[in-house]
């Protein structure tokens, strides 16, 4: 089951005592950063400050800190709580979900701030509710049921889209299996009218896995087969292909696997290519046939393709040997994300499965 990983920024910080010197250098974070002239705790003040473009300017400020600000969290959390203005309030929720506080108690609260706002009058306010909540996933248990309601918002696309991204990262009971409440939400959302919303349900589908019950998975693989049939979007296609063979090892044939890999020579609708990529990737080893077709790929010009192909390379480990030479041929590339993409894929591919 997929557990949630958060990254931590640290400095390391030198020891002046002499043991010390023959012992690993630990770690330090650094609690009071300075960002655009201040420190945390200066912008940590101005977020109670009465004035509310005074608090919304430092919820910004300290929002783009992200996770090295953690410590405001308590700050943000009761900007969310309190009767207050709605842009402080909105830049609050959009901020927790970025900062991600790691202790427990901090986490709790701020789900807990954040739950209530499911049922805001004002869009903006559930929109950005839905995607802090998808960002805190598993943390965010609690809030499946409103989730479920927020996925039928009829007044925006992107409110039922990002529901559907939380519903994928939350989804969850107490023993790790998928919530069924959160499976029929999204069951139902791979039925909306958007094909983003398609494409993100199913998407939360596939990060859930399949069903407990094998009536409930029964009845997913005939939803999805079905979809396969009527929906004329080429990036659901793909998706729905994905989401069938998550539940069912029969799906994972030649006819599907070749089926994505061929939108790798694609580009058109703009941008297929990747999400073919990101697909193939998702689906991991038992997609181990389409490797060539992904080298292939890392010689494109499109730098989202190139990013994509060797993330889905990597998703492969060991099964990817062949394309290491590749790999370490971009390794030159002057673009940060594709080194970053290749870099990983590498390290993947190189370190033996458990």
């Amino acid at each position: 089951m997929r557990q949630a990983r958060i990254a931590l920024l640290c400095l390391m910080a030198m020891s002046i005592s002499a043991s010390a010197q023959t012992q690993p250098v630990k770690p330090a974070v650094n609690t009071n950063p300075e960002f655009q002239g201040k420190t945390l705790d200066q912008w940590i003040k101005e977020i109670e400050d009465i004035d509310p473009s005074i608090r919304e300017h430092a919820i910004k400020m300290v929002a783009m800190m992200g996770p090295a600000a953690k410590k405001a969290a308590p700050a943000i959390t009761r900007q969310i709580n309190i009767n207050n203005d709605l842009s402080p309030m909105t830049n609050a929720i959009i901020a927790i979900g970025l900062i991600l506080p790691d202790d427990e108690k901090h986490r709790e609260r701020a789900v807990a701030a954040l739950i209530p706002m499911l049922s805001s009058t004002q869009g903006i306010v559930r929109f950005q509710t839905c995607t802090s909540l998808g960002n805190f996933g598993l943390a965010s248990r609690n809030a499946i049921g409103l989730l479920a309601t927020t996925i039928r918002d009829a007044s925006s696309w992107e409110i039922r889209k990002a529901a559907a991204f939380a519903l994928g990262r939350c989804g969850y009971t107490e023993t790790n299996f998928p919530d069924i409440r959160a499976l029929n939400a999204l069951n139902r959302g791979i039925d909306d009218t958007s094909n983003q919303v398609r494409i993100e349900a199913l998407q939360g589908l596939i990060n859930l896995g399949p069903p407990e019950s094998l009536a409930d998975r029964q009845a997913l693989k005939e939803h999805f087969e079905k979809r396969l049939k009527v929906d004329k979007d080429k990036y659901v296609s793909i998706w729905v292909r994905v989401a069938l063979m998550r539940i069912d090892e029969k799906a994972i044939n030649d006819a599907n696997l070749k089926y994505i890999a061929g939108f790798l020579k694609k580009n058109d609708p703009i941008g297929i290519n990747a999400d073919a990529a990101r697909a193939l990737g998702a689906i991991g080893p038992m997609a181990k046939s389409t490797i060539p077709d992904l080298i292939v790929a890392l010689q494109d010009k499109d730098i989202s393709l190139v990013a994509w192909s060797a993330w889905a390379l990597g998703r492969m480990g060991s099964e990817a040997r062949s394309a290491l030479p590749a790999l370490e041929e971009l390794k030159k590339s002057a673009d940060t994300s594709i080194k970053s993409a290749v870099d990983d894929a590498i390290k993947n591919i190189n370190t033996p499965r458990r």
